[in-house]
């Protein structure tokens, strides 16, 4: 039975995306610069947000290719990506802003 892994890290998640991009180029190697540009994309978000909301964009996003048969991986989804990714981006600096604001009225409070 094989071992299940858990994707916790953006390294993580690039060792299993070659794995898989390995086996579709198998059957498919004209569909390399669509999956290149996935990578691309998915890389690019690690470094902008937190890895949790760029693994719930990757999951949400490969799911909705498994419904949509003529979707590809090389287009974004921009619903997806502003409601899971710049909303969570938005939330955090906020909290920061909101936090750092308490503590320095606490700071300043007699």
């Amino acid at each position: 039975m094989p071992q299940k892994v858990t994707i916790d890290l953006f390294d993580s998640w690039l060792e299993a995306w070659s794995i898989y991009e390995a086996l579709v180029m198998d059957v498919a190697p004209l569909r390399y610069k669509e999956l290149a540009r996935y990578r691309d994309v998915i890389q690019k978000a690690n470094r902008k947000f937190v890895w949790s909301a760029v693994y719930n964009y990757d999951a949400q996003f490969r799911l909705s290719l498994n419904l949509n048969t003529s979707a590809r991986f090389d287009t974004v989804d921009t619903t997806l990506y502003t409601t899971i990714l710049d909303l969570l981006h938005y939330v955090i600096i906020t909290c920061i802003f909101t936090y750092t604001l308490v503590c320095i009225n606490h700071a300043l409070a007699p």
